[in-house]
């Protein structure tokens, strides 16, 4: 189909772009703007592809009986994910990710600032509070849905997910971001990523919507 033959050169361009900012990030060794932008568009080029993959291999399902702002749903719930992700380029990029050394905390304070790298790091810790908070309340809204079956099972995976990203995400804090935990986290939120572009391609594609 035409749409997917666009995905593709789109994809395409994205990864030359993608080549590109990575030489960029060596050449301006490791510019903040730089390396959360060459990480955008990483997580983006994985998202592309699987979106890609998923239209590739779609296979029909049972039409969904529920309300038509179902897809929105998932559509912002991609949105918030890869917005955190970003951010938390940000956090890393600017070193922020040791300026609070506790947890729930930040030196004492529920609060501190929201101005400079520590504010950079609060946000960061509200955003993930926000999108367990939108993934457990899609959990239920799904589980309402009887004929949302495959969708509710992604809700499943991303529900575990944002738990345990959240465990590792305070790891990183207390044990000052061994590099091996730092990479887990990165992974984790990719898979939730994942998920939920796969949930948000079958509400499109896997299955009707029916008010």
């Amino acid at each position: 189909p035409r749409r997917l033959k666009r995905l593709g050169l789109a994809i395409l361009c994205l990864l030359a772009t993608q080549v590109l900012f990575g030489g960029l990030t060596v050449l301006l060794q490791l510019h903040s703007k730089v390396v959360a932008a060459h990480l955008g568009m990483g997580t983006g080029f994985f998202a592309s592809l699987l979106w890609l993959y998923l239209s590739l291999h779609r296979s029909g399902g049972a039409p969904i009986q529920g309300p038509r702002w179902l897809p929105w749903l998932g559509g912002a719930l991609v949105a918030f994910v890869y917005g955190q992700i970003l951010l938390g380029g940000m956090v890393a990029s600017h070193f922020a990710s040791l300026v609070c050394t506790d947890f729930p905390t930040c030196h004492g304070q529920w609060f501190p600032t929201f101005q400079g790298i520590i504010g950079l790091h609060i946000v960061h810790r509200l955003g993930a509070y926000f999108i367990c908070f939108s993934i457990i309340v899609s959990w239920f809204l799904w589980r309402r849905v009887k004929s949302a079956q495959a969708v509710w099972r992604y809700s499943n995976w991303m529900l575990a997910l944002v738990f345990m990203q959240i465990a590792i995400g305070i790891a990183n804090v207390i044990f000052y971001t061994p590099p091996i935990i730092a990479v887990a986290h990165l992974a984790t939120a990719t898979a939730i990523l994942g998920f939920s572009v796969a949930q948000l391609h079958t509400l499109f594609f896997g299955a009707r919507i029916k008010a």
